[in-house]
């Protein structure tokens, strides 16, 4: 047997799950693939038909002060097709945010973007050490995105402060 990492790098692995041996690299065989660097949360949500709901950001140079586009597609894998994901929505963002956790509901996936985000041209060129890719982005807001699952329209909402945190615990559609 083995288990799968997903994680918030843009390296998932396979492991040995009695050894802690890393086996393989994984990468995804879909569509999304030619979007670059595959990146992912650490805490993947499972929903209640096994598949697991994901979030990609996503940016179209890897230099932030050069950047043209950016944002963040959610994505489910399900147990059938573990090697394919299927887009369930995106949206464009002023920044790739960093997304370590986030919540999801039976409808909607909760984003919050922190004041902070991964400049990957730091960690292409020092890939030994992932921490010296965080920027502190130095806005004075905080926005969570409300994502429907279903592909409609994507709803912000801003705390005009700053805000950081680890772990989503709890989300609900009530």
């Amino acid at each position: 047997g083995q288990v799968r990492m997903l994680s918030d790098s843009p390296l998932f692995l396979d492991i040995d799950p009695f050894t802690l041996q890393v086996t393989s690299t994984f990468k995804y065989d879909d569509e999304m693939m030619k979007s670059g660097i595959p990146q992912g949360s650490a805490h993947p949500v499972k929903r209640k038909d096994g598949c697991l709901v994901n979030v990609m950001p996503w940016t179209s140079l890897n230099d932030r002060k050069h950047l043209s586009r950016s944002g963040v597609k959610v994505y489910e894998s399900c147990p059938a097709e573990p090697d394919k994901r299927r887009e369930l929505n995106s949206y464009e963002s002023t920044f790739p945010p960093y997304l370590h956790s986030f919540g999801v509901t039976e409808h909607f996936a909760i984003l919050p973007h922190q004041n902070a985000y991964i400049d990957m041209s730091v960690y292409m060129k020092n890939s030994t050490n992932f921490r010296d890719a965080f920027v502190e982005d130095g806005k004075q807001e905080f926005t969570i995105m409300i994502i429907p699952l279903d592909g409609s329209a994507v709803v912000p909402f801003t705390i005009h402060d700053k805000l950081y945190f680890v772990h989503v615990v709890h989300s609900s559609d009530y």
